[in-house]
């Protein structure tokens, strides 16, 4: 396959610069590209890739959701490897400051939950790419100059077990929650911080404060990592868990499991970011990986292989049509403004129940 000329230039000029020690930035090297579209920027971004030889993403993701993921993007770029790290947000977050603190860079593409990203963003790790892939994504599942892009984006649904809980008694509300009867009956993850934020967007900071000390009063059963806890309520461990994910619900209910979900008003929906390190070792593989996960084929894959509900208008999700597009997104920006404030706030009313 021969390479179109000018993506070929692009490629020289850019050897020749770093050849001469002109020391950029990964999202000033992929800036080089903006003239190019369509099958040519893919070429120059493979051709680029090929010569850094692979791509390095450190993820939120389970390893078997990536794998997937993965396992298609080899099949159509078969010379570019793909290295994942997959971790708790918190961990990821803690091990990349730690890295660079000692100088190390070998992080591409960065993936973690909008608290986590903030905090990284803060710190001017991050670089702007701008996909052109971006023009078909939901509004709230990228930033418009380039900081990050979702590949996904995790929908909070109230939970329940359908063998402990009849669709007649299921709570409709976050009022319903404060009702006596749930008391010790319900679970909520060690980190869901965006609990009180989506709620302090709604109903304003005093509400939404007084409310989660009111629910931390029912002694919740509070849980670390909601895979974990969607086992637990499918086994029947507790009758309901409060903010797990839409599509691992949506999964086992497919599969036959005693559970089912209902929205709550607010609906909160979490993007899960990606962005571009500043330092990116291998900047066009990062590009070329980035490009793909938001392609149509790529969001295909996501939706299809892992049940997540996708960042991209024109592909359908797996479960078809069951989100309602009146979802409250809480990206990176929001998260920024307070994140580190709201985060010992959630941890101090969770500890004082």
């Amino acid at each position: 396959m021969r390479m179109p000329f000018l993506a070929g230039m692009m490629i020289v000029s850019w050897l020749m610069s770093a050849s001469a020690g002109i020391a950029a930035s990964a999202g000033e090297i992929l800036s080089r590209y903006k003239t190019l579209s369509g099958k040519d920027r893919e070429m120059a971004f493979l051709e680029g890739a090929k010569k850094e030889g692979r791509v390095v993403l450190w993820g939120v993701l389970t390893a078997p959701d990536f794998q997937s993921m993965r396992t298609a993007f080899r099949k159509r770029y078969p010379a570019i490897d793909v290295e994942y790290y997959r971790s708790g947000p918190e961990r990821n977050v803690s091990k990349l400051l730690s890295e660079a603190k000692a100088g190390r860079h070998e992080v591409d593409l960065f993936q973690n939950t909008s608290v986590g990203t903030s905090v990284v963003m803060q710190r001017g790790f991050i670089d702007r790419y701008e996909s052109p892939q971006a023009r078909f994504l939901k509004k709230g599942l990228f930033e418009p100059t380039g900081s990050w892009h979702a590949f996904h984006h995790l929908v909070v649904v109230l939970a329940y077990n359908t063998r402990l809980v009849s669709k007649t008694d299921v709570p409709r509300n976050y009022e319903d929650l404060l009702h006596p009867k749930w008391k010790g009956q319900m679970s909520l993850d060690t980190e869901d911080y965006d609990l009180l934020t989506g709620l302090e967007l709604a109903w304003g900071e005093e509400k939404a404060q007084s409310y989660l000390r009111k629910l931390a009063k029912q002694e919740l059963r509070v849980v670390r990592g909601r895979t974990h806890q969607t086992q637990l309520l499918a086994a029947g461990e507790y009758p309901i868990s409060v903010g797990l994910y839409l599509h691992r619900i949506a999964v086992l209910k497919s599969q036959g499991a005693p559970v089912d979900y209902v929205f709550l008003d607010p609906i909160i929906s979490k993007p899960i970011p990606v962005t571009l390190m500043r330092q990116a070792p291998h900047p066009h593989g990062a590009a070329l990986f980035l490009d793909w996960a938001l392609s149509r084929e790529g969001q295909d894959i996501v939706t299809r292989e892992t049940g997540h509900f996708i960042a991209r208008n024109d592909v359908t999700d797996r479960f078809g049509k069951i989100l309602p597009d009146d979802f409250i997104g809480i990206g990176p920006e929001v998260e920024g403004k307070r994140a580190e404030d709201r985060v010992r706030l959630f941890r101090q009313i969770m500890s004082s129940r």
